[in-house]
């Protein structure tokens, strides 16, 4: 008889929350677990946006709006989810073709559906709802933000205020999740499945849930390895952009002072020009002064010379007197 694999026992906290989902969302391309056909991904069915609760679709998204809504403090330890996976038995999907199983899937999940809603708090509790067809059986992930909701109570009867983040208010310990996975299957049976109520072989199903066990635990691991590796790179490309922002602001500011220096150099030359211009200018004006001096004063001399030469009526004195003031001329001229 048929019979439904019930494993629940992993405890995600917020740090690994982010692998565990790039693991069930096949966003890596590279998986440890070798059951995973890359080839067979796109069968994978993911139902979290059929969910319609005014939560976003993206799952982590839908971690932190319902987060919002939690009362008290957010601890480091706080059990943020809680996976589950449902597998059907192999020999319910033996001899069907693949559109047969995912239809067979497709069913088994619109059966269980309500029961997982009604036992984990709603729609809003559930993060994602995803089949998966690339390993070798049909199963179901789903996965669990364990808030309280209002009308649950404790062991005691006593009512649990809504908002809490507590996994063990659904997930009390081994006991209660073999409750669970009897509740399960006698649900399932009354939707018209097959299931095998009774565990008549405990003991060999107790050893292949903690192999499910290990095996999921090493998935994580390994999810959290290739997460941390991805961040390690992205904060690696993130240094390398800052670094090549600081040398590019580095390279403007340069070319901007260098530019700046440029123009001040350009006005200084433009100010010397103008300096020599205006020199030469001055020099110019004075020389044509000087020039316009100079020719004023010749008839005055002349004038001068004339009049001295009357005054001496020696031929000798007036030798005397011309060779003297034709000293004076050259000599002026000399000092011009």
């Amino acid at each position: 008889m048929a019979h439904i694999t019930f494993e629940a026992s992993a405890k995600l906290k917020m740090a690994d929350v982010r692998g565990h989902r790039f693991h069930v969302e096949r966003k890596y391309k590279n998986h440890k677990n070798p059951n995973v056909d890359v080839n067979r991904t796109y069968l994978n069915v993911d139902y979290t946006p059929q969910l319609r609760d005014g939560l976003p679709d993206n799952p982590q998204e839908r971690i932190f709006a319902r987060l919002e809504n939690r009362t008290g403090k957010l601890q480091e330890n706080h059990v943020i989810l809680r996976p589950l996976i449902l597998q059907p038995s192999p020999e319910i999907f033996e001899g069907m073709t693949t559109q047969e199983q995912r239809d067979k899937m497709h069913t088994f999940v619109q059966d269980v559906m309500p029961w997982v809603f009604a036992k984990f708090g709603g729609t809003k509790n559930i993060m994602s709802v995803i089949s998966h067809f690339d390993e070798k059986n049909p199963h179901l992930h789903l996965s669990i933000l364990p808030m309280t909701v209002d009308g649950m109570t404790d062991k005691d009867g006593s009512p649990i205020k809504p908002g809490r983040i507590s996994q063990t208010a659904f997930f009390t310990g081994p006991k209660q999740l073999g409750i669970l996975h009897r509740d399960i299957r006698e649900y399932m049976n009354g939707k018209g499945w097959d299931f095998s109520v009774e565990n008549k072989h405990e003991g060999k199903q107790t050893r292949a849930t903690e192999k499910q066990m290990r095996d999921f635990g090493a998935q994580i691991l390994q999810a959290r390895a290739d997460h941390e590796k991805a961040m390690c790179t992205k904060e690696e490309a993130e240094i390398a952009a800052k670094e090549a922002d600081e040398r590019r602001a580095e390279a403007e500011a340069w070319a901007g002072n260098a530019e700046r220096r440029a123009d001040d150099l350009s006005d200084k030359i433009r100010g010397l020009q103008r300096g020599v211009v205006e020199q030469n200018e001055m020099f110019l004006t004075a020389f044509r002064r000087r020039n316009r001096a100079e020719e004023a004063q010749k008839p005055i001399v002349q004038r001068l010379k004339d009049f001295l030469l009357e005054r001496f009526s020696n031929p000798k004195a007036q030798e005397a007197f011309r060779r003297a003031f034709s000293a004076f001329e050259m000599r002026k001229k000399k000092l011009g």
